[in-house]
């Protein structure tokens, strides 16, 4: 049996955050916290509900720790593979952390993640 999906505890979050993400570059997964296991990865994407709101997520495909939080940003530049959902089908997504991870794992293993910034 697979196990459950789990938030990363605060001290977890904490280290996550003292190596820079550097969302946008062309940046290679991280090492998880947990499971020291180079599958932490990150996914980003502006809020469908909120101006200037922006959603992210980072996860550890081996031990199964995530987190999410929002932020706001002035400007967005990075290229969205999930887009052309519709807001009901994000929030139906992300109501199931099963099938919403294995998407974004798959989406990074062929490529379309991480998201590279747009150079104009």
């Amino acid at each position: 049996m697979i196990g459950m999906w789990k938030n990363f505890d605060l001290a977890q979050v904490e280290s996550i955050l003292r190596v820079p993400l550097r969302i946008g570059e062309d940046t290679l997964a991280l090492t998880c916290p947990v499971c020291g296991s180079m599958t932490l990865h990150w996914y980003a994407y502006a809020s469908p509900f909120r101006s200037k709101a922006r959603v992210a997520y980072v996860w550890c495909s081996n031990c199964r720790h995530y987190h999410g939080a929002t932020g706001y940003v002035d400007s967005w530049v990075l290229p969205d593979p999930l887009a052309p959902a519709s807001a009901d089908e994000r929030l139906a997504f992300e109501s199931d952390l099963e099938a919403f991870f294995g998407k974004l794992d798959r989406l990074w293993s062929s490529g379309q993640l991480p998201q590279i910034r747009l150079r104009p």
